[in-house]
């Protein structure tokens, strides 16, 4: 969703997120998880070769949300 709000000329700002390391238990990621990921990665790349949409000129507020961790 971000790559298509960028390519159609939205301003995208990330926002930090702290993870803190389990305690107990182990990760559920995978092989499959991270290969994936990188393929979504190079899927975008050869999609948009990097153009944005010409004449665009869409402008959005950032808006920043703190959600209390419980």
């Amino acid at each position: 969703m971000t790559h298509h709000a960028w390519m159609r000329g939205f301003h995208i700002e990330e926002i930090p997120i702290v993870f803190e390391e389990r305690r107990s238990g182990h990760s559920k990621m995978n092989k499959a998880i991270v290969g994936e990921a990188l393929w979504m990665v190079w899927r975008l790349l050869l999609r948009s070769r990097f153009r944005r949409s010409p004449g665009c000129g869409v402008h959005a507020r950032s808006v920043r949300a703190e959600v209390p961790v419980s």
